[in-house]
């Protein structure tokens, strides 16, 4: 058993806006610290908080699925043309290779948390 607490992480920038702490990683994950890399089945599983009025750069995940729950705030989520509005309770499934972008059009951090998983 692994018990692993956002707190004790390190942050990082993701896709030029947001903040992510990376909880715990597939084992093998290049730049991941020994510690938190011990999924099998998954890339990883992160919290994340978007500032009021950011976005994340366009992006998308060819090999992966992606799900997110959204904790706090509101926002909206562009994907393949269509936007979508976020708050509290949601959860979302991006598809493999589905353009997306998380967007923070509110007036307080857009808090989440984030799985991906590899499907090929």
């Amino acid at each position: 058993m692994i018990i692993k607490n956002w707190q004790d992480v390190i942050a990082s920038v993701q896709y030029g806006a947001g903040i992510e702490w990376k909880i715990v990683s597939k084992v093998g994950t290049p730049g991941d610290a020994a510690d938190i890399a011990c999924l099998k089945s998954h890339n990883y599983i992160a919290k994340g908080w978007l500032q009021p009025g950011l976005s994340y750069e366009l992006h998308k995940h060819s090999e992966a699925e992606e799900m997110m729950y959204i904790i706090s705030g509101t926002g909206e989520i562009w994907s393949e043309g269509i936007i979508n509005s976020l708050h509290d309770g949601d959860t979302i499934y991006i598809a493999p290779g589905e353009n997306h972008q998380l967007i923070n059009n509110g007036d307080q951090i857009l808090e989440f948390v984030v799985w991906s998983a590899d499907v090929a």
